[in-house]
């Protein structure tokens, strides 16, 4: 599938603005990554199943929900049991619904602990 040109916004009031010209240009690069992508992926049909299978897909949920635990005993100082506990049932919660290849397994380690310590009430220092 080949793109077609996309027209650029015509230069009435809205352009003539920093604010107007910078969501022009994220429109227009918006447009051309997802024209790319659409090319790319249609010429190379059936390789997005094999990126990830469902069991390498378990097996990396299982190492950062394993990852969690060990920052939480390690790097942190006094950190509640129940804290830990919380952050590696949020890491599962959230890959019950997404897929591993939604965001980065890391980010979302590090976010689930951080609220996990924000809900049980134990201060979390960012640095």
């Amino acid at each position: 599938m080949a793109c077609t040109s996309h027209t650029q916004l015509a230069s009435n009031g809205e352009a003539s603005t920093t604010a107007g010209m910078m969501f022009a240009l994220k429109c227009s690069l918006t447009r051309n990554c997802v024209c790319h992508t659409s090319t790319t992926l249609s010429t190379h049909t059936g390789t997005l199943d094999k990126l990830i299978t469902p069991e390498e897909e378990r097996l990396f949920c299982a190492y950062y929900q394993h990852k969690a635990q060990e920052i939480c005993a390690t790097a942190l100082p006094n950190f509640p049991r129940k804290v830990a506990a919380t952050a590696v049932t949020y890491v599962k919660r959230y890959y019950m619904t997404r897929s591993l290849l939604d965001q980065h397994p890391a980010v979302i380690m590090l976010t689930a602990i951080y609220l996990a310590g924000k809900v049980q009430l134990f201060r979390i220092l960012l640095m």
